[in-house]
């Protein structure tokens, strides 16, 4: 059985931003549960937030996903540390403009960023919000409409 569409695209979203951005190379997860240390950073982990699906054809048979996805950019140096962020958080939005999704999804320019210092030798983090959409089949989630 095939993954569904969101999996698949949070995957690509992986992908595209592992190893193609040389401060950060393959520190790149998904939905990683553990804290980030300093000695990792930086980081980038990336979180499927919500889903919201809206059936969009009379007949029932095609349902639109809205997705939105977290990119956290996480940084341990920098003077000031939102400058660091910024170096890293600009070519991931760029590479995310251009990166491959399955299902003819597409990702909307980032719709919200927050940032969190850090202190006591945690990391800051800057998190970016992008809104991903896509066509499915109502009755699977693993096809496309």
């Amino acid at each position: 059985m095939a993954a569904s569409i969101t999996e698949q695209l949070l995957e690509a979203v992986r992908a595209a931003l592992t190893s193609t951005i040389p401060a950060v190379g393959a520190r790149v997860w998904r939905a990683r549960q553990d804290e980030i240390a300093r000695d990792e950073c930086p980081a980038i982990v990336i979180h499927g937030v919500e889903e919201i699906d809206t059936i969009v054809q009379a007949d029932g048979l095609a349902t639109r996903v809205d997705l939105t996805v977290d990119i956290e950019i996480h940084v341990a140096d920098g003077d000031p540390w939102e400058t660091a962020a910024d170096a890293i958080a600009v070519p991931a939005h760029a590479l995310l403009m251009a990166a491959t999704l399955p299902a003819d999804a597409t990702i909307d320019g980032r719709t919200g960023s927050a940032f969190a210092q850090g202190g006591d030798g945690t990391p800051a983090v800057r998190m970016l919000s992008y809104r991903a959409s896509y066509y499915r089949q109502t009755n699977a989630l693993d096809a496309a409409y």
